[in-house]
């Protein structure tokens, strides 16, 4: 008696499929950073990776670095650039060049 139930329950089950066609919304890759600045470092450290989009059908190494972006550094004593630095896959800037102000707002 139980082995039938299960076979009617089974076949009950897969009669009840059907295929849906969904049109999934075009996405892109953005940007994401990755920075913690601090006044006491020696350097301003600042990782930038792209996002991969769920709905994606690109495969992209979401950890891998962009290499060339324009990484800048802004508050009221100016405007820095940040360089790549190829070892260690950040944006750096010596603080000496640049200093952080504990307080100052900084984008």
């Amino acid at each position: 008696m139980n082995r039938l139930f299960f076979i009617l329950s089974y076949l009950l089950f897969l009669s009840c499929t059907k295929e849906a066609k969904v049109k999934l919304p075009e996405t892109k890759s953005l940007p994401v950073m990755y920075s913690y600045i601090c006044p006491t470092d020696s350097v301003i450290r600042l990782k930038l990776m792209s996002s991969s989009p769920l709905f994606s059908s690109n495969q992209i190494d979401i950890l891998a670095a962009v290499s060339d972006g324009d990484v800048k550094i802004s508050s009221v004593q100016g405007t820095a650039q940040l360089i790549f630095n190829q070892n260690t896959e950040y944006y750096e800037l010596k603080t000496s060049s640049y200093p952080i102000v504990p307080g100052k707002f900084i984008k």
